[in-house]
Formats: structure tokens, sequence, C-alpha cells
């Protein structure tokens, strides 16, 4: 989080301001996070030896975020679990931008309100994104990075290359 950020969170200062201060994005028809509230951030000891380890995000610790956690992620988003902003009605889920199985932290820099259907989708980046960097198809720094950036962009442009692999299918298991 922005030192700016964490001073108006601390202070509260933005409850009495009109806007939340972050802002979603809008690329191709989905909406993304704010990339200065949101930046992304990721696990230190997070290695391929890590992360590639069935069930690695089903470990004590690893997956960890308070109700009060999410909370403020939806209060610096402004969004409700009922559809302030955007237009879906059963507005998001808290996602980690870079997820756990790439690695991502359970950070506030690292968290935002993803909105439905967009979040189903990005899960399928996700999936695609930790069997590809753990069959050595794409490497673990880029694949943080891009999802942090712009999943959309990212999912298109491994898509554009050939190198998209469908989850669910019988060849990546």
């Amino acid at each position: 989080m922005s030192r700016a950020l964490a001073i108006a969170f601390i202070a509260g200062l933005w409850f009495s301001a009109a806007e939340p201060p972050a802002r979603y994005r809008r690329v191709k028809h989905h909406w993304l996070n704010d990339l200065a509230v949101t930046p992304g951030k990721i696990e230190r000891d997070a290695t391929l030896a890590l992360i590639c380890v069935p069930g690695y995000t089903s470990q004590p610790g690893v997956r960890h975020v308070t109700p009060a956690t999410k909370r403020q992620v939806y209060d610096i988003y402004g969004a409700t679990r009922v559809g302030n902003p955007p237009e879906p009605s059963s507005c998001c889920e808290v996602d980690h931008l870079i997820s756990l199985e790439l690695g991502g932290s359970n950070d506030l820099e690292n968290l935002w309100p993803q909105p439905y259907p967009d979040a189903i989708e990005k899960d399928k980046v996700e999936n695609a994104l930790h069997w590809l960097v753990c069959h050595g198809r794409v490497g673990l720094r880029r694949a943080q990075r891009g999802i942090a950036q712009n999943w959309v962009e990212l999912r298109d442009s491994l898509r554009a290359a050939g190198n998209w692999v469908d989850t669910n299918a019988e060849n990546t298991r």
C-alpha cells in the first residue's frame, strides 16, 4: 500500500470524501485493479520448489485473509457486496492479484475486490499460469509481473503465442 493511502486509511480520511481512494480500470470489457493502490505483492520465499508442490495453497498459513482485512479491501475500492461498482449485482470476491499459486502474498497491496464474472475468468488464467510456470513454459517472475499489471493482456498474449493451456483438459494433468 502506498504511504499516502496507508495514512489515509489509518486516519479514515476517505470516508468523508465522495470517492474511494481506489478506482477500477476497464480493459477490453473487464474490470481491473487500481495499479497505484493494488500493485501486487509476492511472498519473498515464493520459489518454484515451493509453489509447484501439489496442495501448496492448502498448507496452514498460506491462505490467510481475515474478515477485517476483507472489509478493508472493500472499503478501499468503495465496493459493496451488492454491486457498487461495477455492474454485476453480486459484486465481487476479495482476490489475490498475484495468486497464491504464483507466490502472491496476503497483504493489502495484493488484494482487491474483483467483480464477477471477471473473477471466474481470472481464475482460469491463474490456473493456466501455474501450470505453465511449473512446467517451465513461462518464467515465474514474468507470470507474476504480467498478472499484476494486466491479466487480460497476459492471457491474450499467451493465447496469441500458442502458449495457452486449458487446465481442465486431459493433457495438462
